[in-house]
C-alpha cells in the first residue's frame, strides 16, 4: 500500500537526498522501463514482465510449427520419393515378365516346329540318307538347344546383376534415410535442449523476480508498520490537546485558595513526562534515519558494484523497486521528524500556557493573601477561628485529592510502561519471526532448487538409458533383418543354381516337365490368385514379406463367424497345376494371428490351422502390453510401466497413440507387443458397477449400478480394461477406475447381461 501525500511536498523533500540517484541509474542502464520507475507510484512491473513471457511464448511457438512444416515437408518428399521407386519397380516387373513371356512362346513355337519336322521324317521312311540326314539334323538341333540355354544362363545373371545392383541402391539409400532420421532426431533433441534451458531459465528469473518482490513486500511492511505508529502517535497527540483544555478549564474553574504545590507538582510531572516521551521518540526517530541512511548507502555500494557485472532487466527493476521503497521509507521518516518537531512546539507552547497560568495563580494568591490579612486585622477573633476550621477541612481534602491523583498517576504510569514492554516485545518477537521466516523460505528454495536440479540430472540419465536401449534393439533388429535377407539371398542363388542345372539333367521327351519346372522358379510359394485366378505381382508378394517380417504378429478378432466353402476358395499357381489354398473358418469372437494381408484377404492361423480369409469379417485388436517402462518430461507423451496395458488409438511410424484411463499420448511402438490371447484368458474376471460414472473420454465406459464388466487387463494406476455387457446393445469396450466396481466370485457369476443405462431395472 503506498502512502498518498502531497506532489508538491514529496518532489522537494525527495529531490536533495535520491533524484541524483534515479538519474545516475537512468544514465548507467538507458532503459524504457526506467521511465516507469521514477515515481514509486507508477509500477508496471507485473505487466512487463507478462509481456515478456508472452513474448517469449509466441517466439518458441514459432518455431515449432517452422519445425513441423519442415518435417511434413521432409515426409512428403520421402513418400513421393517412396511412391515412385514402387512405380518403377512395378514397371520394370511388367516389362520383365512381358519378355519373359514372349520368350517362353518363341520357345514353344520352335520345340513345336521341331516336333512337326521330326514326325514328317518319321513318315517319309527310315532308308540311310535319311538316317544320316536326321542324326545331322538331330545334331545341329542340340547345338541350337546348348546355344539357346547358354543365351539363358546369361540372361538370367545380367538379370541377377540388375536385382543385385537394385538391393545395393535400396541399401545405400536405406542408409540416406537412416542418416536424415538421425540428423532430424538430433535436431529435435537439440531443439528440446534449448527449450529445457529456456525452461530453467525462466525458472530462475521467477525465483529472482520472486524474491525482489519479497523484499519489496518487506519494505512495504515496514513502510505500513511506521505509517501505523505514526497514527499512533497522532492519536496520542489528539488526545493530549483535550487534556489541554481540560487543564485549562479546571485551572479556571478552581478557586484560587484551593490551588496547591501538589498539583503543581503532578501537572509538572506530567509535563516532564510528555517531555521524556518526545525526547524517546525523537531518539527513536533519529535511530530510524540512520538505519535509513545506512540503506541508501549500501544500496549505492551495491549500485556502483553493478556497473562492473551484467545484470537482468528483472532484477534490474526489483532493485529499483526496492530503492523505490527505501525512499520512500525516507520521506516517511522525514514526515515523522516535522511532525515531531510540530508536536515538540505543541509541547513548548503547553509548558508556557501553564507557566503562565501557574504564574497568574500565584499572583492572584497573594493578592487573597492580602485581602484575608486584611480581614483578619479587621475580624481577629470570630474570622480566626473560622479560618481555622477551613483550613482543617481543606487540608484534609487536599491530602484526600492529593492521594488519589498519586495513585491515578502511578496506575497510569504503570500502564503505559507496561504497554511499552509489550509493544518492544512484540516488535522484537514480530522482527525475530521474520527472520526466521526469511531463512526458513530461503532455505526450501534451495532444498527445491536442489531437488529440481537433482529430478532434472536423473530424467537425463533416464532418457540417456532408454536411448541406448533403443539404438541397442535397433542394431539388433537390423543386424537380424541382415542376416535374414543374406540367408534369403543365398536360398535364391541355391534355387537359380538348381533350376539351371536341372534341364541339362533331364531327357529330351520330358520337355513339358522340363518347362514346367522352369516356370515354377519365379513363382512364390502360397502365392494367392484372385477368384479368376489371377496371380499376384512382385509387388505384392514384397509387401507380404515386409509384413510377415515385423516384429510382432498382428491379432485380429472374429466380429462375426465365417465359414469357407468351395466357391471363395483361393488357387495358387504352380507348374504342374492348380493347388487349393486352405481356408480359414472361424467363429464370432475368436482371436486369429495374422501373417499376411494383401488387399481383401489375410492369411492368419487359428488353433493352429494356416489359412486364408476375409479382412472384412475381423477387426484389429487395439489392446498392446508394455515390454519397458517409458517415461518422458515432455507434454504429450504417454508413460507407463512394464506391464501395463496401453489401448492403441492410431498406429503411424514408429510412434503410436494410446490412451490409459483418462491420459492420452504418444510413445515409441518398440516399447509394446500385443496381448495374446492365453494370457487374456487367464485374467479374465467378471466385476460388476457399484455406482454410476460418466464417461468424459470416448475411450471410457459409462457405468449404472449393477451392470456387469468382463474384467480384461488391469494396471497399476487403478484403472481396468473391461467389456461392458449391456442388454439389447452391442458389447462396448473401454477404460473405467476399479474404485467404482466390485469383483465378483465364481459363486456369484451372473449369466445374464446387465441392463442399459436408461433401463428401470438390475440385473
Amino acid at each position: 500500500m503506498w502512502i498518498k501525500t502531497d506532489s508538491s511536498k514529496l518532489m522537494s523533500s525527495f529531490w536533495p537526498c535520491t533524484w541524483w540517484k534515479w538519474l545516475k541509474l537512468a544514465d548507467l542502464y538507458p532503459s524504457p522501463c526506467l521511465k516507469t520507475w521514477y515515481l514509486p507510484l507508477s509500477v508496471s512491473y507485473e505487466d512487463r514482465l507478462k509481456e515478456n513471457f508472452a513474448r517469449g511464448s509466441a517466439e518458441l511457438e514459432k518455431r515449432r510449427l517452422a519445425l513441423e512444416e519442415e518435417q511434413r515437408k521432409e515426409r512428403e518428399r520421402r513418400d513421393r520419393e517412396e511412391r515412385e521407386a514402387h512405380e518403377r519397380r512395378e514397371r520394370e516387373a511388367r516389362e520383365q515378365e512381358n519378355r519373359r513371356r514372349l520368350e517362353e512362346e518363341r520357345r514353344r513355337e520352335m520345340e513345336r516346329q521341331r516336333e512337326e519336322e521330326r514326325l514328317r521324317e518319321l513318315e517319309d521312311g527310315g532308308d540311310h540318307v535319311c538316317s544320316c540326314f536326321k542324326a545331322a539334323k538331330q545334331e545341329m538341333e542340340r547345338q541350337r538347344r546348348e546355344e539357346w540355354e547358354r543365351g539363358k544362363r546369361e540372361e538370367l545373371g545380367m538379370r541377377k546383376e540388375g536385382e543385385q545392383e537394385e538391393i545395393s541402391r535400396l541399401r545405400a539409400k536405406k542408409k540416406s534415410l537412416e542418416l536424415e532420421l538421425e540428423a532430424v532426431g538430433n535436431k529435435h533433441k537439440q531443439i528440446s535442449d534449448c527449450l529445457r534451458d529456456a525452461k530453467s531459465k525462466r525458472r530462475i528469473l521467477k525465483a529472482e523476480v520472486d524474491l525482489v518482490n519479497q523484499k519489496r513486500d518487506a519494505r512495504i511492511i515496514e513502510i505500513n508498520t511506521l505509517q501505523l505508529q505514526f497514527e499512533d502517535w497522532q492519536k496520542k497527540l489528539s488526545i493530549l490537546i483535550p487534556e489541554q483544555q481540560r487543564l485549562t478549564e479546571k485551572l479556571r474553574s478552581l478557586n484560587l485558595n484551593k490551588i496547591s504545590s501538589v498539583t503543581l507538582t503532578s501537572v509538572s510531572g506530567s509535563v516532564n513526562e510528555k517531555g521524556v516521551k518526545c525526547r524517546r521518540l525523537k531518539d527513536q526517530l533519529d535511530t530510524l534515519e540512520r538505519e535509513t541512511t545506512d540503506k541508501l548507502a549500501e544500496m549505492e555500494q551495491y549500485n556502483k558494484e553493478l556497473k562492473l557485472g551484467d545484470m537482468d532487466d528483472c532484477v534490474l527493476r526489483g532493485l529499483l523497486s526496492l530503492l523505490a521503497c527505501l525512499s520512500q521509507l525516507f520521506l516517511l521518516i522525514k514526515e515523522l521528524r516535522e511532525k515531531q518537531v510540530r508536536q515538540q512546539a505543541v509541547l513548548d507552547d503547553l509548558h508556557r500556557v501553564k507557566e503562565e497560568k501557574v504564574r497568574e495563580l500565584q499572583r492572584r494568591k497573594e493578592e487573597e493573601m492580602e485581602r484575608k490579612r486584611g480581614r483578619k486585622k479587621r475580624q481577629p477573633g470570630e474570622q480566626a477561628k473560622l479560618d481555622q476550621e477551613r483550613r482543617e477541612q481543606e487540608q484534609i481534602k487536599k491530602e484526600e485529592e492529593e492521594a488519589r491523583q498519586r495513585r491515578l498517576l502511578e496506575e497510569q504510569r504503570a500502564r503505559q510502561r507496561e504497554e511499552e514492554e509489550r509493544e518492544a516485545q512484540a516488535r522484537l518477537r514480530a522482527a525475530q519471526e521474520k527472520a526466521q521466516e526469511e531463512e526458513r523460505r530461503r532455505r526450501e528454495e534451495e532444498e527445491e532448487e536442489k531437488k529440481k536440479r537433482e529430478q532434472e540430472e536423473e530424467e537425463k540419465k533416464k532418457r540417456e538409458q532408454v536411448e541406448e536401449e533403443k539404438k541397442k534393439r535397433e542394431q539388433v533388429e537390423a543386424e537380424r533383418k541382415r542376416q535374414e535377407e543374406e540367408k534369403e539371398r543365398i536360398r535364391r542363388k541355391e534355387e537359380q543354381e538348381r533350376g539351371e542345372q536341372q534341364p541339362v539333367l533331364v531327357a529330351q521327351p520330358s520337355s513339358k516337365l522340363t518347362r514346367i519346372e522352369l516356370c515354377t522358379l519365379f513363382v512364390p510359394p502360397f502365392l494367392p490368385r484372385d477368384l479368376d485366378g489371377k496371380v499376384a505381382d512382385d509387388s505384392t508378394v514384397s509387401a507380404q514379406a515386409d509384413t510377415s517380417q515385423s516384429f510382432f504378429p498382428l491379432l485380429a478378432r472374429a466380429v462375426s463367424s465365417w465359414s469357407a466353402s468351395s466357391e471363395t476358395h483361393l488357387n495358387l499357381s504352380s507348374g504342374a497345376g492348380d493347388v487349393i489354398t486352405p481356408m480359414l473358418s472361424f467363429s464370432q469372437g475368436d482371436i486369429i494371428s495374422v501373417q499376411q494381408q494383401r488387399e481383401d484377404w489375410w492369411l492368419g492361423q487359428l488353433n493352429g490351422t494356416q489359412g486364408w480369409f476375409p479382412k472384412s469379417y475381423v477387426t484389429l485388436e487395439m489392446e498392446f502390453v508394455a515390454l519397458y517402462t517409458y517415461e518422458s518430461p515432455e507434454a504429450g507423451d504417454l508413460t507407463f510401466v512394464e506391464g501395463d496395458v496401453v489401448m492403441v488409438t492410431e498406429r503411424e511410424g514408429e510412434w503410436w497413440r494410446g490412451c490409459i484411463g483418462d491420459h492420452t499420448g504418444v510413445f515409441p511402438s518398440n516399447y509394446v507387443r500385443p496381448v495374446e490371447p492365453e494370457v487374456r484368458r487367464a485374467i479374465q474376471k467378471i466385476a460388476q458397477a457399484v455406482s454410476t460414472t460418466v464417461a468424459p473420454t470416448t475411450h471410457q465406459l459409462r457405468l449404472s449400478p449393477g451392470q456387469l464388466i468382463v474384467v480384461l487387463a488391469k494396471n497399476s494406476t487403478g484403472w481396468w480394461l473391461g467389456e461392458l455387457q449391456a442388454r439389447g446393445k452391442k458389447r462396448q469396450r473401454g477404460w473405467f477406475h476399479s474404485s467404482h466396481v466390485k469383483l465378483l466370485g465364481p459363486s456369484s457369476s451372473k449369466s445374464s447381461p446387465s441392463p442399459l443405462p436408461g433401463d428401470g431395472t438390475h440385473t
